[in-house]
């Protein structure tokens, strides 16, 4: 079947040979069975729409817009794309199912004859142990950290740059699907390190090995000489080019750590001037934290309801700046009555999303009250919610039943924060109380990187994230859209752009026929009246 738009008959002849290769492996194996046919189905469905766009195809943002396509196909169909602008062959179903391998029985080390042995031993090993395909995100990894230049240590770069770099490759994803990538290749194929002092990113010597392989799917066969064989350039030999030098190199997002090594830091935690814990004295709060020896301050916060920065003052042509950064711990805070509210009225989602789009890497999900409390919801669908939260989107979900269980755990995790402050700066807050007191909770243990990536200026996060005064009318019109079953954000994104008002999408819709509805011709006056009159008469 031809598509309705000639340009994209690669695209699908690619994706057909992709649910050949998926039929293939659902009928040679025997697990799973209703797993695969369900990638099948997805993948037909993918194909169908694909077929009936009349628009030009051209990214895997393009192909999440139409139906049927997510997030796992879009970036499927992105890798698609970019192995047919390179000019690669889209990879080809087997003509028969897999056989198994017959195992040879081992060979008697006496009957192996000493040369293959001594030339078993001693050949190089030529292909790399991890070689990530191309168009996936390692090989975006990898290929964009050889493109910085990041080899060790010392040239380590940190995420923001690393996603700026993928992306102008070509990545079409976000740090929320790079950040299980970037564990995998550090902590599995061991290609891709961490600094110690930031927690940077750099490529291991066998990352180096496989950014080789990357390269040649890339440009062919790799023919550059090694570094430590070129011979000293003659005086008529002209030097390499490098962009270093051009005016070009400060567009490169490339974070330079600042020089602290003899200052003197003080950790401070932030308290959001909405935050208390008695109306009549909202200063309670702040006064406990502080009883508890919590450097604490209250401000106007754009984003969480408690944060933590770290400040120093500098010297400056005779002058002290006070220059403050946003350490990678945020907390939001809420009253069981209010959690239920903010899910009724969207506000919960909302503030997970604005959260995760934070960048920073620990957000603490606190609840104060009893789940029993008699609220819109009930406490099964708060413990839902709550177990959704931990396990979705990766938030430490801590349940405190008091206001003084708030200050102790709070106290507690200001305390692990100036701790691992103090082990890599000179920090002036006083040292943690030994006097008995509850333990720490146990999910801190894995508070181990807070020290941030990219030293973030916390007046430019606080600005980054101010909430705007009021949504537009078109916003309005997408948020309504969505209320509608089966209509996503970029559904109703793409539906606001093509027709921006009701009428428009109604005329639309009129001159469409053979639609299946789901409402009766009096119910269809009814909506059309309701929604495109412009004044209503009380009856």
């Amino acid at each position: 079947m031809a598509c309705a738009n000639t340009a994209n008959d690669a695209l699908a002849a690619a994706l057909e040979k992709v649910i050949e290769a998926e039929v293939l492996k659902s009928a040679s194996s025997h697990r799973n069975m209703g797993n695969q046919n369900h990638v099948v189905a997805n993948y037909k469905r993918a194909l169908y729409s694909i077929r009936h766009c009349d628009n030009v195809i051209a990214s895997g943002e393009d192909a999440k817009k139409l139906k049927g396509i997510g997030n796992f196909i879009g970036q499927k169909i992105q890798g698609i794309l970019t192995r047919l602008s390179s000019g690669e062959a889209p990879p080809s179903a087997p003509a028969e199912p897999p056989q198994p391998k017959k195992r040879k029985a081992p060979l008697a080390t006496e009957q192996v004859p000493a040369k293959e042995r001594t030339a078993a031993t001693q050949q190089p090993a030529s292909t790399p142990k991890y070689r990530p395909a191309k168009g996936k995100q390692p090989w975006y990894v990898l290929v964009a950290l050889a493109e910085l230049e990041a080899s060790s240590a010392d040239q380590s770069v940190d995420l923001c740059s690393l996603l700026t770099r993928m992306k102008s490759l070509g990545f079409t994803g976000d740090l929320v699907q790079l950040r299980p990538c970037l564990a995998l290749l550090v902590t599995t194929h061991k290609v891709v390190a961490r600094s110690s002092v930031h927690g940077h990113l750099y490529l291991t010597a066998e990352g180096l090995h496989s950014v080789q392989h990357c390269r040649r799917d890339t440009t062919g066969p790799d023919k550059r000489p090694r570094v430590d064989a070129v011979a000293p350039a003659g005086p008529s030999e002209p030097e390499p080019f490098r962009w270093a030098t051009t005016n070009l190199a400060k567009l490169e997002p490339k974070i330079v750590p600042l020089a602290h090594g003899d200052d003197e830091w003080e950790v401070v935690l932030l308290l959001d001037h909405r935050e208390m814990l008695s109306r009549r004295n909202p200063a309670v709060f702040e006064r406990k934290l502080l009883e508890a020896h919590v450097t604490c301050e209250v401000r106007a916060l754009h984003l969480g309801d408690m944060l933590w920065i770290a400040r120093r003052g500098r010297q400056d042509q005779g002058r002290t700046v006070v220059e403050e950064f946003v350490l990678d711990v945020v907390v939001e805070r809420k009253a069981v009555t209010d959690l239920a509210l903010s899910i009724i009225d969207k506000r919960y989602t909302e503030q997970k999303q604005r959260l995760a789009e934070s960048g920073l890497r620990y957000v603490v999900y606190l609840v104060e009250g009893s789940l029993s409390t008699e609220t819109a919801i009930g406490a099964a669908g708060l413990r839902t919610a709550l177990t959704r939260t931990q396990v979705l989107n990766n938030y430490l979900v801590h349940h405190a039943a008091t206001a003084d269980e708030t200050v102790a755990f709070l106290a507690a995790l200001h305390w692990h924060v100036v701790g691992a402050f103090r082990e890599s700066y000179r920090c002036r807050n006083c040292a943690p109380p030994t006097s008995a007191g509850p333990p720490p909770p146990a999910p801190l243990v894995d508070f181990t990187q807070l020290l941030p990536m990219s030293w973030q200026p916390y007046a430019d996060f606080n600005a980054t994230f101010r909430k705007k005064a009021a949504p537009s009318a078109g916003e309005l019109y997408q948020m309504m859209l969505m209320q509608i079953p089966g209509i996503s954000a970029g559904r109703a994104q793409a539906l606001g752009t093509a027709h921006p008002t009701f009428a428009s999408l109604w005329a639309a819709l009129a001159t469409e026929s053979g639609l299946p509805a789901r409402v009766g011709a009096g119910g269809r006056q009814f909506l059309s009246t309701l929604l495109t009159a412009k004044s209503y008469a009380s009856t």
